[in-house]
């Protein structure tokens, strides 16, 4: 058989399909039979596995740094795979001005602007990024407590 003319051949996969080319939408093996005359028929196969690509960002509503060791710093709960790209948490005072910003998704903000601890009150926070095989910009903003 010519390998560069493989148009002619019959195929075979064990999903019903019968083209040379398939596209899958679940996890699974996926085995094809592939003949070409006059040579004996040629058997391979694929394991696809799939992935939850989406990306669910939850926010805590309030914090608590007073040193006492609990819920000291406050940062969106990811639950992303993989981690989102062109990421950004930000958080803004009262006025308006960003107390916060940071693009590494471990970083959380600690209750402190230029070395001092802010005041009890609510803060707006914003969450910007993309999923990795997505084009969309996904803006996330809310109110969080700071308490002491």
């Amino acid at each position: 058989a010519n390998p560069n003319n493989l148009l002619g051949g019959t195929f075979s996969w064990n999903n019903n399909k019968n083209t040379s080319i398939i596209e899958v939408n679940k996890a699974g093996l996926y085995i094809v039979t592939a003949t070409f005359s006059p040579c004996k028929p040629v058997v391979d196969s694929v394991q696809v596995l799939m992935q939850n690509c989406d990306c669910n960002m939850y926010m805590p509503n309030a914090f608590s740094p007073n040193h006492d060791n609990l819920n000291e710093t406050i940062k969106p709960i990811m639950e992303c795979y993989p981690l989102p790209i062109e990421y950004e948490f930000s958080i803004f005072n009262r006025w308006g001005q960003k107390v916060f910003t940071t693009s590494n998704p471990d970083e959380s903000w600690d209750g402190r602007f230029k070395n001092a601890e802010q005041e009890m009150g609510t803060y707006d926070y914003l969450i910007s990024y993309k999923r990795v095989l997505a084009d969309k910009k996904i803006i996330q903003k809310g109110d969080i407590s700071l308490l002491r």
